[in-house]
């Protein structure tokens, strides 16, 4: 199957299919705990999203962008409690964000800011949620491992 058969300027059907691949790409890198990674794949996400699906991004009706914002809501308050170096380009993050930032993460990385206090608890969430160990993608090497069949 070539290119051509599946993509077609203005083909509306595949348009949708663009920000979803990218979404997938973030939730990948988040699970693996590439979290460097996952905030650029982040920028691909949306950038694709309002590109291609011009619709009100909405948590409650959409649940890829949902499931997305909490991830990255996860990073941003996760990263700064777990390497502290960090705290500066976290913050950097948030403002490179803009509205994105205070119209939908704010809330949500206050609360998990809140909750992750608790580092018990904080380390319970992650570790539930990733496959590797969280910023696996700072430093010399990275390591990637894949679950096969499970």
């Amino acid at each position: 199957m070539g290119i051509n058969s599946f993509w077609r300027p203005g083909d509306q059907a595949t348009f949708k299919r663009i920000s979803d691949s990218y979404a997938m790409v973030f939730h990948a890198d988040f699970q693996q705990g590439a979290w460097m990674s996952a905030l650029d794949d982040f920028e691909q996400y949306i950038k694709a999203r309002i590109e291609f699906k011009p619709d009100d991004l909405d948590m409650e009706s959409d649940s890829i962008f949902r499931k997305t914002l909490l991830d990255l809501a996860g990073i941003l308050a996760a990263t700064p409690l777990i390497k502290p170096d960090l705290t500066v380009f976290i913050e950097y993050q948030k403002k490179t964000l803009g509205w994105l930032y205070t119209d939908h993460l704010e809330v949500l990385v206050n609360e998990l800011t809140a909750k992750f206090e608790d580092r018990e608890m904080m380390k319970k969430v992650i570790v539930g949620k990733l496959t590797s160990t969280s910023l696996s993608d700072i430093g010399t090497e990275r390591t990637i491992t894949f679950n096969v069949l499970t």
